[in-house]
This record gives C-alpha cells, structure tokens and sequence, in this order.
C-alpha cells in the first residue's frame, strides 16, 4: 500500500522534527542574546536546552514507572540508550 511508512519515512521525520528544534533554538539563542537574557548557570540556550531534556526525560520515565511498569520494563533499555546519548548530545 503506498500510504504505509517504512523506517526510511520515520528516519527522515525524525531528521526534520530535529532540524525544526535546532532551528528554533538558534533563534531563541538570537533573541536572549539580543534582549540580554542569560541563564543563571552561564548555559547558552542549547545548552540549557540539552541539560533540560535529560531531567525531562528521567522524569517522564519515572512516570511510567510508576503508571504502566511493564512497559516502562521494555523500555528500559532503550531508556538507558537515550540518557548515554543525551549525556554526549548525540540523540
């Protein structure tokens, strides 16, 4: 069926959903810079947002922990995968 996706439709998605945050963190980064805005820590903006994304995604999966173990337990590997990369802004 031509409207089905294959993992080259989801690999390019996702290279477009990534190009979209960069791009829009780069223009946040333009404006704080522009109005004098700075993070207390000294982070630039995709730092920040780097930093901010691991917290987001250990609490998220703490959630499902504790809401839906089982599938939290199928995750998990691929949880400790995403946290690795996320550590060497890779993902």
């Amino acid at each position: 069926m031509a409207d089905e996706f294959d993992s080259d439709d989801l690999f390019f998605g996702t290279m477009l959903a990534k190009a979209e945050v960069l791009a829009l963190l780069s223009i946040l980064d333009y404006v704080c810079h522009q109005v004098g805005i700075t993070d207390p820590e000294n982070l630039s903006v995709i730092d920040r947002f780097y930093k901010q994304r691991k917290a987001e995604l250990e609490t998220l999966f703490r959630s499902l922990e504790d809401g839906k173990p089982s599938l939290a337990a199928r995750l998990h590997e691929r949880f400790e995968l995403a946290k690795r990369l996320l550590g060497d802004d890779k993902l």
